[in-house]
């Protein structure tokens, strides 16, 4: 089965994104990493992308302070995304 992605892609790795996350998170971060293995033995859900939180509307979910450290996301748990640059949005 293939993986949604979501509209990411490699090409994103380094841009700034505003991610609206199915829990209600709405935080603008960096790509830091975009994850997905083709035929993976572990399954689908270890697909999905590191990220450096820059700001967020939810602060108090994160254990460490966010801007202290790299997040992983697995796709399933990602809504939309918008390029800050140009506002383009994707939503799935």
């Amino acid at each position: 089965m293939a993986t949604d992605t979501k509209g990411l892609s490699r090409e994103l790795e380094g841009k700034v994104l505003r991610i609206y996350f199915q829990d209600g998170e709405i935080a603008e971060v960096k790509l830091v990493h975009f994850g997905l293995h083709e035929n993976c033995p572990f399954g689908d859900e270890y697909a999905g992308i590191v990220y450096d939180v820059i700001k967020t509307n939810r602060p108090e979910i994160y254990k460490v302070d966010p801007a202290t450290c790299a997040f992983w996301i697995d796709f399933q748990h990602i809504g939309k995304f918008e390029l800050i640059d140009s506002q383009q949005t994707t939503d799935h």
